[in-house]
């Protein structure tokens, strides 16, 4: 009777050298746009002190209570897009122009109203945006 030769199918284990460090690997691109876009509020509010055609940029990229802006320089906050409410329609209340936004109309309805801006971040290749409810405060008081 033949037998055929018993092979080890299991590989030798091989243990890291003592002599190389583990080095932790940078965040990547991804991974930076991602926690940017996490220090941003995704909710503000234009008083009814903002008159029309000022800039309200800032307002609408505005940082969460405690963060910092980002020193990374190669790194873009912009805003790419206003619109009304339900995000689709165009915006009544905020013109953007690039990258400007500007109170472009004084609400007179009598109760606030809320529009919609979307911020893109970007590093790189990679991207990530946050869609931002800006509420706008009525001029006119409600009884």
């Amino acid at each position: 009777m033949i037998t055929a030769p018993v092979f080890s199918s299991s590989p030798t284990p091989v243990t890291p050298s003592p002599s190389t460090p583990v080095v932790p690997t940078d965040p990547t691109d991804q991974e930076i746009v991602d926690a940017v876009r996490d220090k941003y509020k995704d909710h503000v509010m234009l008083d009814n002190t903002v008159k029309e055609n000022d800039d309200v940029t800032d307002t609408v990229k505005a940082l969460k209570d405690q963060q910092e802006q980002e020193a990374n320089q190669d790194l873009s906050v912009t805003v790419t897009a206003v619109n009304a409410s339900n995000g689709d329609a165009v915006a009544e209340y905020l013109a953007l122009a690039n990258g400007v936004v500007t109170f472009a109309k004084l609400n007179e309805t009598g109760q606030a109203v809320t529009e919609k801006a979307t911020l893109t971040f970007q590093k790189g290749q990679a991207n990530t945006t946050l869609v931002v409810t800006v509420t706008i405060e009525s001029l006119i008081a409600t009884a």
